[in-house]
């Protein structure tokens, strides 16, 4: 698939290094309450494992279908932040950092070893925005040896450090403007 498989609008940051000749890709997405990554790639892209961190403890409800509810939660506003609240480049502003919050979760498919960088990715991820963040996560290569999981460890690590510096900027204020600190 060429392109931006989810849309301009909606696809706010995509990295990619190859290891072993085999493309890795992330790609970030923004929600209003919270951030969804697809980390994915090598010989095969699929989804292996999922994980969530960062969802404030207390809140957790069972919502069901809007149509169970019998509400729209776009109408409703539900789930999301109010305009207020988002911070600069259209990422959620975040939560307080004392706030409580539920323990990382992961779903891990079938034999799937991925569980150890989603679940890794969510919490690095959730601690530093202080949103709610999932990670779905499917990287697999043919035969890998002992020396090229260490290589794949390794430019995972890697990512989530360029991911994590790219989102910063994002919620950066903008130096040039008139709103930022140094002005």
């Amino acid at each position: 698939m060429g392109g931006n498989a989810v849309g301009e609008e909606g696809l706010r940051l995509r990295l990619c290094r190859t290891v072993l000749g085999r493309p890795i890709q992330v790609w970030a997405l923004p929600l209003d309450d919270g951030l969804h990554v697809l980390l994915t790639g090598g010989d095969l892209s699929h989804v292996g494992a999922v994980s969530g961190a960062g969802f404030p403890a207390g809140r957790a409800r069972d919502v069901g279908s809007a149509a169970e509810r019998g509400t729209d939660a776009g109408k409703t506003g539900e789930g999301r932040a109010d305009a207020e609240s988002t911070g600069e480049g259209g990422l959620p502003a975040g939560q307080p950092a004392s706030r409580p919050v539920l323990p990382p979760q992961t779903l891990a498919f079938g034999t799937h070893k991925e569980g150890v960088i989603s679940e890794k990715w969510a919490a690095a991820l959730a601690a530093r925005l202080s949103v709610p963040c999932t990670v779905a996560c499917g990287i697999h290569y043919h035969h890998l040896s002992q020396e090229g999981i260490g290589q794949v460890m390794e430019a995972c690590d890697a990512l989530l450090a360029e991911l994590l510096e790219e989102l910063g900027r994002l919620n950066s204020p903008d130096p040039r403007s008139p709103s930022h600190p140094g002005r």
